[in-house]
């Protein structure tokens, strides 16, 4: 015998007992008012056009990589380094240091220009090496060029980041446990009761501070022959 389960949907009465509910494919409808019962059985209109269109104008798998198509993300969520034909040979300018960088004016250098800068250690950010800049502004401030990259280092900008500090702390975010879920001491306090829950059984059902009518997917062990 093999055992598996499933989840059933349900409410929860004013005895405090589970009572399912079955949701018939007829109860089932899309927002056009289309029943999944008739999707089922009527294949003209399975798709709406609306659906229809967004599948046409959707990215193909052939376009990933392709020309003229689109770069696939790596493993790091990154594009990979043969999709990025940005590099050292690229810039349109070569400019001996930072202060000559500021210096030109929108005809030498308008915008979307890039400017590799050999010695780039006039830009306070930068502590030896050189660096490439594109041009965003010409208002004749640092604030026109956009740093891409540099020789010696990379900036990150830390306000963006979670500290350690604050995970499980007061206005922080929550700590999962092994698990994957949140542990019950960073929960809402239990004299809220709740108005939906996940119930792996009936007694876990009761354990929680359900309210009456509270909505319930209950976990259902099914034997099958196996």
């Amino acid at each position: 015998m093999a055992e598996s389960s499933f989840a059933q949907y349900g409410y929860l009465n004013e005895n405090g007992d589970f009572v399912p509910k079955n949701i018939r494919a007829q109860d089932v409808v899309d927002t056009h008012g289309v029943s999944a019962e008739t999707h089922q059985t009527n294949g003209a209109i399975h798709l709406t056009t609306q659906q229809a269109a967004l599948i046409a104008g959707a990215i193909q798998s052939a376009e990933k990589g392709a020309a003229n198509g689109v770069a696939p993300l790596g493993g790091d969520g990154k594009i990979p380094s043969q999709y990025i034909s940005i590099n050292l040979t690229d810039a349109s300018l070569l400019v001996a240091d930072y202060t000559a960088l500021l210096a030109l004016n929108t005809t030498a250098a308008p915008l979307k220009t890039t400017a590799l800068v050999q010695d780039a250690t006039g830009d306070s950010t930068v502590e030896s090496g050189w660096a490439l800049y594109y041009r965003v502004a010409t208002a004749g401030a640092a604030a026109d060029w956009l740093k891409l990259s540099e020789g010696e280092s990379l900036d990150i900008d830390f306000s963006q980041f979670i500290l350690n500090s604050q995970k499980g702390a007061a206005g922080g975010v929550a700590t999962l446990d092994v698990g994957g879920k949140v542990p019950a001491s960073q929960l809402p306090d239990t004299a809220t009761a709740l108005d939906a829950a996940y119930c792996v059984d009936e007694t876990d059902m009761r354990s929680k501070n359900l309210r009456p009518g509270a909505v319930v997917l209950m976990e259902v062990q099914n034997s099958a022959a196996g």
